[in-house]
């Protein structure tokens, strides 16, 4: 279906979305181009892969030059919903005719006629992602995943598709509605909580965007759904599915849970009461939200006749995500985590792993809120949670793809979080306000630029 495009174009090419394509059609030796704001490390790389990228806003003369682009039969633009009406690029290449489309389409006529396991949900949806194509990776399927996090293992957001598979893994993005343009074999729901109300104006129009997914399943298709999520949506018009959770009243239950040595081991029965494995399992990622991602990536295995063991001996080697709970050093004196929460639910679910683990430790947050739309619908909640820590460091806002909204700003947040000892800090200050601070566990946390603090502290304090 792509074969007559010589050259892609992605307006947005360092995002975790649009770069996993990016690698997918480098696989298939299409001459990538690409703009972003920022020289990422993600855009470095696929520079490497020899992607040519420019980060100029106005820099038209990067695809007038040589006309590279002047032939609109054989050249693909592609953008994601981030990218506003009025970019450069955008225009230039809407005025003349060429063929521009979103990410969400490229990624469903990828998926056509192919096998497709697709992962929805508010929280849980990468780590869920990364989970199954491990395990099925591991297991000698010929699979294609992509990922919305850079997975440890590969250290990549795309597994597999360097040749043509039949089944396909992703994640199915509530945002923009993406998720609707996928019609799944497997469709996993890990939460419905409400986000993104720049899309969804009320709770009622994100629970109806989630009915017609599932609609979308295939009727010979699975739904595996987190039973707080099917008690959110309320009837289901779907007949297949199976329900897991940590209470009883499910198809599958957590019956075991504990945190040892940094992993967490687990188990889980039926509905039967059964043992589904004699021996506890054992997961990297602790967090009673992570062991219910791990299960819904089980039950997705299983669905495919994974066989057991093979089940178990992939989740043992399973590393993580870069950014999901990712730990950076741990010793008896310090500790230096690094996290993507940042919606009020997910912060909380972290912080009380970082209790369980860390008992009776004093635990210093820097945060970094995401959004102005996000930090105005949940300013009460980001406020509850953001004062559990016993120090919090409050970065600015990060706006991603969003104007300033008036009397919405980190400096109002702060001042209804309850910490005792908390303050509102600049990127380019954090160093110095540690360097003054007897710090213990220590946690970055965000969905922005916050990232770029970590090797810097990492640098200062733990690498000696």
């Amino acid at each position: 279906m792509f074969k007559n495009y010589k050259k892609i174009f992605f307006i947005g090419i360092g995002g975790i979305g649009m770069s996993a394509l990016a690698k997918y059609f480098l696989n298939k030796d299409r001459i990538i181009y690409g703009y972003d704001i920022l020289r990422s490390d993600i855009c470095i790389s696929l520079e490497k892969q020899g992607s040519k990228i420019t980060y100029c806003q106005k820099n038209l003369d990067f695809i007038l030059d040589n006309n590279l682009f002047k032939d609109q039969e054989s050249c693909l633009v592609v953008f994601t919903p981030a990218i506003k009406n009025d970019n450069i690029f955008l225009k230039f290449f809407i005025e003349n005719n060429f063929n521009v489309k979103k990410r969400s389409e490229i990624l469903s006529e990828i998926c056509e006629k192919k096998f497709l396991v697709a992962v929805a949900g508010t929280h849980g949806k990468t780590t869920t992602t990364s989970i199954i194509s491990h395990i099925l990776n591991s297991t000698d399927f010929n699979i294609t995943a992509f990922i919305g996090g850079i997975s440890r293992n590969e250290n990549s957001n795309l597994i597999g598709g360097e040749i043509d598979s039949k089944l396909i893994i992703v994640e199915a993005d509530e945002y923009d509605k993406s998720f609707l343009k996928l019609s799944p074999n497997i469709a996993i729901i890990t939460s419905v909580d409400m986000d993104h109300s720049d899309i969804y104006t009320k709770t009622s129009s994100l629970k109806k965007a989630y009915h017609q997914f599932i609609s979308n399943i295939a009727s010979d298709g699975v739904l595996i759904i987190e039973n707080k999520a099917l008690q959110e949506l309320g009837n289901i018009n779907f007949s297949n599915i199976i329900t897991y959770s940590f209470s009883e009243d499910t198809d599958f239950r957590i019956s075991s849970y504990e945190i040892t040595n940094r992993n967490s081991r687990f188990n889980f029965i039926n509905s039967n009461s059964n043992f589904f494995f004699n021996n506890e399992i054992v997961f990297c990622l602790p967090g009673k939200h992570n062991i219910l991602n791990a299960l819904a990536s089980i039950l997705v295995c299983i669905q495919l006749d994974v066989k057991k063991e093979d089940i178990v001996k992939s989740i043992n080697s399973f590393l993580g995500i870069k950014r999901r709970f990712e730990i950076h050093f741990e010793s008896k004196n310090k500790v230096f985590i690094d996290d993507y929460a940042h919606h009020p639910s997910e912060i909380k679910e972290t912080l009380e792993t970082l209790f369980e683990m860390y008992p009776n430790r004093k635990l210093t947050l820097i945060f970094q809120p995401h959004l102005y739309t996000r930090t105005r619908d949940f300013m009460n909640e980001f406020a509850d949670v953001l004062s559990l820590p016993n120090h919090l460091l409050l970065l600015d806002i990060f706006p991603a793809r969003e104007k300033p909204i008036k009397g919405i700003d980190s400096s109002r947040l702060l001042k209804k979080c309850r910490n005792k000892n908390k303050e509102l800090v600049k990127k380019e200050t954090v160093l110095n306000i540690l360097n003054k601070s007897d710090f213990d566990v220590l946690v970055t946390m965000g969905a922005g630029n916050i990232s770029s603090l970590v090797e810097q502290i990492k640098n200062e304090y733990f690498v000696k």
